[in-house]
Parts: C-alpha cells; sequence; structure tokens
C-alpha cells in the first residue's frame, strides 16, 4: 500500500500501471483534501510484477 500527499493523486495510477513493475493499481480509500498541506491525501494498492519487468527488458 502506498499513501502520501500529491498535488494530482489521479496521474498516479497512470504513472505506476505505465511503469515495468507495478500492475493493477487502484485507490483503496477516496482522495481528500488536506487543507493543511493543499494537497489530495491518498491511498493506492498496487501489485508488484516482476515477471512483467523481466518481458520487458
Amino acid at each position: 500500500m502506498l499513501e502520501g500527499l500529491s498535488g494530482s493523486s489521479s496521474a498516479l495510477i497512470g504513472l505506476l500501471e505505465d511503469s515495468d513493475y507495478f500492475s493493477q493499481t487502484r485507490f483503496v480509500s477516496p482522495v481528500v483534501q488536506d487543507s493543511n498541506a493543499g494537497q489530495d491525501m491518498f491511498k493506492l494498492e498496487t501489485h508488484i510484477d516482476s515477471d512483467r519487468a523481466a518481458r520487458s527488458h
């Protein structure tokens, strides 16, 4: 699980999915605005895909 703050949390799923190392990336809770940080607070789940990475190299 990954959690943190981002200025564009929705872009993170695409970045991880476009990687050769991750698959099945999804939010596991609603994205909420952290008013103190002025950023999205997110929780993501993703799978490390070592087979996919090996095929791409």
